[in-house]
């Protein structure tokens, strides 16, 4: 390239600078840069090679640079915000060299330093009941955005909704990781609304990192309203038979009762028992309770109403007995689960005896129960097993 400005000759070769420079977007303090000299080659046909020398004073070279006959090179590792002063000589195959070129000179910019973004971990919605007193909210990852970021930061908090949640309050000291809100919901107002937590590190840019949660504000359940004391719970009953399901609750009567089968409302159940007489197969399936009272009102959730047919009873076998009596295998059928316990309902021949095994690793099985079906097998501990199997079969 040519530059009248920077235009020098020594020895018959002329020595012209040239510059390329490139930062990268997030460039720290005393990065490095580089330079691109190019020059016209020396005609002289014993030239063997050019030196370059430069430095950060004027005629004072403290490095040196030996490239071949070639008429550019690269110098690297210059340091920011500096001016260097290049000169340069030939050289022959022995090893003599010219004197210096008239002297060039190129000031490297200043670093550009990007500001890393502060952090603060997302926060979980919240619902609240209105006059609930102060609720704290935990705030944590909370950083500078970069180890190498010593910065003051500021975390501040703003509400959608005044009236709802009052002025939320941040409690923290820089540079901890870790801090708090503390809101109070409205003594007589309901709704939602959105609180927003901001740190910033005192940046020029990107200097902010703010989480939204949402607060929703609601009633507290009235005592009055109709609960369930008692869950209902899975049954298994036999052709013929009579069995019951019946709801337990609390609140302040009177209440009103209606029991669905399979979704579909009872037209008579409208009582806290439901009474199944002479029981069918038709009658199997899911069946479920609503209880209201002046209040509001309550739902028991599915349970499932199974229903054998009839099966004779196993009679003894006696060394004369030629018929063979057949034993269905056993079905294990989910129950409802509460309180960290797992129950399982065990069908199969009624009046028949069945094993319950149980095994963490579906290799070492060990007894946990013999009844005669159907039963339910309830596992008190559920909680306390990382993983369970159970098995069942009939006893000889």
């Amino acid at each position: 390239m040519s530059c009248s400005a920077n235009n020098f000759r020594a020895k018959g070769f002329g020595f012209l600078f040239g510059s390329w420079l490139a930062l990268a977007l997030q460039l720290p303090a005393l990065a490095t840069q580089s330079v691109t000299l190019v020059w016209n080659p020396n005609t002289d046909t014993n030239v063997a090679g050019y030196r370059i020398y430069y430095g950060t004073v004027s005629q004072n070279y403290t490095n040196v640079v030996t490239v071949g006959n070639v008429t550019n090179t690269v110098i690297s590792g210059l340091a920011d915000a500096t001016t260097f002063f290049f000169a340069a000589t030939t050289t022959d195959a022995a090893g003599d060299e010219s004197a210096f070129s008239n002297e060039a000179s190129f000031s490297t910019a200043a670093a550009v330093v990007v500001n890393q973004p502060p952090t603060l971990n997302s926060l979980t919605n919240v619902i609240v009941y209105k006059n609930a007193g102060l609720q704290t909210i935990a705030l944590s990852g909370i950083t500078s955005g970069s180890p190498t970021e010593n910065q003051v930061l500021k975390v501040t908090s703003t509400t959608s909704n005044a009236s709802l949640t009052g002025t939320p309050t941040v409690t923290y000291t820089s540079p901890n990781s870790t801090g708090t809100l503390v809101f109070k919901p409205s003594a007589t107002l309901t709704g939602s609304c959105k609180i927003t937590v901001t740190v910033n590190d005192g940046g020029t840019s990107n200097n902010i990192i703010a989480q939204t949660f949402s607060v929703t504000v609601v009633a507290p359940p009235n005592p009055n309203t109709p609960k369930f004391a008692q869950p209902l719970t899975n049954s298994v009953a036999t052709v013929g038979q009579t069995t019951a399901l019946s709801a337990v609750v609390t609140g302040k009567a009177p209440f009103r009762y209606q029991w669905k089968f399979n979704g579909k409302n009872l037209a008579t159940a409208t009582s806290a028992t439901l009474k199944l007489k002479n029981i069918k197969t038709s009658q199997a399936g899911s069946y479920s309770v609503t209880v209201s009272n002046a209040y509001g009102s309550t739902n028991s959730g599915n349970v499932l109403l199974s229903v054998l047919a009839v099966s004779t009873p196993l009679k003894q076998l006696t060394s004369a007995s030629v018929s063979p009596v057949t034993v269905v295998a056993a079905t294990l059928t989910s129950a409802r689960q509460t309180n960290g316990q797992f129950a399982f309902l065990v069908t199969g021949t009624v009046g028949s005896n069945y094993v319950v095994q149980a095994s963490s690793d579906m290799k070492n099985w060990s007894v946990v129960m013999t009844n005669a079906a159907p039963f339910t097998f309830t596992e008190p501990n559920a909680s306390s097993f990382n993983q369970r199997f159970y098995r069942a079969y009939s006893q000889p």
